[in-house]
């Protein structure tokens, strides 16, 4: 019989991935997740043709990087890649 999913609220990620390797939950999470929270018990898979995550650019307010508008374009166009390459991606923003 199929249990209904109920929603568990945690402080973080770190304990999210923990409530998760306990096998107690699922979750999805942006690739990013997978490569910088690696935990044992927890495994990463892609979802194919899932919705684009937006994606931001960030930096300190009141010091604007030089070579802004050329990271912005070349962020752009790497998300870009990668949503015509793999029916993933997301754009760029300035923030």
């Amino acid at each position: 019989m199929a249990r209904s999913p109920r929603f568990v609220e945690t402080a973080d990620v770190d304990n999210w991935l923990d409530t998760i390797a306990t096998g107690t939950a699922v979750g999805t999470t942006a690739e990013a997740t997978a490569h910088h929270h690696i935990r044992p018990g927890v495994t990463y898979r892609p979802v194919k043709d899932g919705p684009r995550i937006p994606v931001r650019l960030a930096w300190w307010r009141d010091d604007r990087p030089r070579g802004l508008g050329d990271l912005i374009d070349l962020t752009t166009r790497l998300y870009a890649g990668r949503a015509s390459s793999s029916g993933t991606g997301a754009g760029a923003g300035s923030g």
